[in-house]
């Protein structure tokens, strides 16, 4: 959820600044954040979606401007493993 939250923010103009592992560079810079730190403490904000929301999220997927992002697959058979 994540990578889809900088998106989002991207797709709207924003600045974004975020907190990553060094596994994690490669993709925080894929996804175009714009100032990346060093996982230490990160920062939470929940929200409630309404279906204006969704159809906003849709038109960007729809638009290109949001992509899956994911650094490995597992098969069902191995669904108990890829949750660790």
């Amino acid at each position: 959820m994540g990578t889809s939250a900088v998106q989002i923010a991207k797709s709207f103009g924003a600045e974004v600044t975020a907190v990553c592992s060094a596994r994690n560079l490669a993709t925080a810079r894929s996804i175009g954040l714009s100032t990346i730190g060093s996982q230490k403490m990160g920062l939470m904000r929940i929200a409630s979606p309404n279906q204006k929301d969704w159809v906003t999220v849709k038109e960007l997927v729809e638009a290109g401007k949001i992509a899956p992002v994911s650094d490995r697959s597992y098969p069902l058979a191995d669904a108990a493993e890829a949750m660790r």
